[in-house]
């Protein structure tokens, strides 16, 4: 049984709108109404997509769950099945709460993210599962009229003070991940606690779209499973990237702690920034790689090797 309960009628549906990158219409099937607060979504039921049989005949997508211009919103104890494009999708939100969430995806559907915090300020993910052929837990920022998201209103918001707790992942993509989309800025972003069962990119930050900046961003005791798959011809434990795509934007302040990578993958771990786009002031502290016990001391050890305007980085055992 699901329950939902509301300060007001908050809970609606939206009409469908086009999403390029998919090429077709995407309709959220929960959302909530704009200017909402104080909804909770508990129990033990299942929000179920239905994705492959969603898209067969008229290719269209689904959100499972929109929060949207709404505070103090929590989900408890929800499981979310097959989503035909980004499962959980809270945007210009905050004060948010999603505890005790499973995210069950198919691998042979693209674009099915689990959960993607976008534009929303005091967020936290806790205790988790995210299972899909898309990221399972992403943060996002995007421009005004970005494709599905023109009919919100308001103006696009930066991202801050999100936290991903107790988590485990499983991905053809990123077990977690800052990015794609940097159009606001992003600051404040901690991964703790996360199991990355199986990915193509353990841990990632991928500013490829926008000029903001992306900063203090933290990844803490991550237990790396398994590196079975490749994306973008990446297949590696780590991977901080900054694109062109949309102009360029900093990234500053990465801390990656106590990590314990069993498979490095087959790809070397990159840093990579832009000219006038750097990557600067990184922490990799106490990363145990496969066949060791104690933290590494060298980039080689962390088979660190693919280098592109960075800097401030600092190595401890």
């Amino acid at each position: 049984m699901i329950t939902a309960t509301t300060d007001t009628d908050s809970v609606t549906r939206s009409a469908p709108e086009p999403k390029d990158s998919q090429g077709r219409d995407l309709t959220w099937f929960i959302s909530t109404r704009y200017s909402s607060t104080n909804i909770k979504i508990y129990g033990r039921g299942v929000i179920d997509g239905n994705g492959q049989a969603a898209l067969a005949p008229f290719n269209l997508g689904v959100n499972l769950l929109a929060p949207i211009y709404t505070s103090g919103f929590t989900v408890d104890g929800i499981t979310f099945r097959e989503s035909s494009s980004w499962a959980v999708i809270p945007l210009r939100s905050s004060d948010l709460t999603f505890r005790n969430i499973k995210l069950f995806n198919r691998f042979d559907m693209g674009e099915n993210d689990g959960i993607d915090v976008m534009e929303s300020t005091n967020v936290t993910v806790d205790h988790a599962i995210g299972i899909g052929l898309d990221d399972p837990f992403s943060t996002k920022t995007w421009p005004a009229g970005a494709d599905i998201y023109n009919s919100v209103p308001g103006t696009p918001r930066p991202l801050g003070d999100v936290t991903f707790n107790d988590l485990v992942s499983w991905t053809y993509c990123y077990g977690v991940k800052v990015g794609q989309g940097v159009y606001e800025p992003q600051n404040k972003v901690t991964f703790q606690h996360v199991v990355v069962y199986d990915a193509a990119v353990g841990i990632g930050v991928h500013h490829k779209y926008g000029t903001a900046a992306a900063t203090d961003l933290k990844f803490d005791d991550i237990d790396i499973e398994r590196l079975s798959y490749k994306n973008d011809d990446n297949r590696t434990w780590l991977a901080l990237m900054t694109g062109s795509t949309a102009g360029v934007g900093p990234v500053t302040g990465v801390t990656v702690s106590n990590v314990r990578v069993r498979d490095a993958g087959v790809t070397a771990a990159r840093i990579n920034g832009q000219p006038g786009a750097p990557i600067s002031d990184i922490t990799l502290s106490r990363i145990v790689m496969p066949g060791t016990t104690t933290g590494a001391t060298t980039p080689s050890q962390l088979n660190r090797t693919d280098l592109s305007d960075y800097g401030g980085l600092t190595i401890t055992p």
